[in-house]
């Protein structure tokens, strides 16, 4: 009997480390694919033929449908954070079960930030504060970068989703 009780944790002992194996390489696939999938984005958001030059995401979005189908992506977010607009797997804008988050955010302000406290010292001669936007001006163009989140989770057999992790990236900075 003393051979079937050590058998038995043994087993059990068995058990849990091919679940911990499991879990791990489900998780180390998962977010391989999302890290893979968010450069696909980014490089296609940073690509001078993209519409996100002209400030036009929504005709890349097709192009990344493609490519979110081609690398065999499937997880899903809850909901994207303020500012974010948040699509699903068929490039509908969406507000739960997002595949991907994507923002335009300006960038001018840092520059106009930069040369207000430059052209308050005394010593410096440059343009009036009040001409410098986030806008852009004759001299500065408009500067925006976008920020891109992706989701991915550890999926276990039997448990299914168990926890969300969020893939994050950022383009260049792109002048329109």
């Amino acid at each position: 009997m003393r051979e079937a009780i050590g058998g038995i944790s043994i087993f059990q002992l068995v058990i849990i480390f091919i679940l911990l194996f499991t879990g791990i390489m489900c998780l180390t696939i998962n977010s391989s694919k999302a890290y893979a999938v968010k450069d696909e984005i980014i490089t296609m958001l940073e690509s001078p033929g993209s519409g996100a030059i002209s400030g036009d995401v929504n005709g890349i979005i097709p192009s990344i449908i493609e490519k979110i189908n081609e690398q065999g992506y499937r997880s899903t977010g809850a909901s994207c954070p303020e500012g974010y607009t948040g699509y699903n797997r068929n490039g509908s804008v969406v507000d739960n079960n997002i595949s991907f988050c994507i923002r335009a955010v300006s960038s001018g302000d840092q520059y106009v930030n930069a040369l207000a406290k430059k052209c308050q010292n005394p010593d410096n001669s440059c343009t009036p504060i009040s001409q410098f936007t986030s806008e852009g001006t004759s001299d500065f163009p408009k500067l925006y970068y976008y920020d891109i989140i992706l989701f991915y989770q550890l999926d276990v057999p039997l448990v299914s989703r168990l926890f969300n992790f969020r893939v994050t990236g950022s383009t260049k900075v792109i002048t329109r």
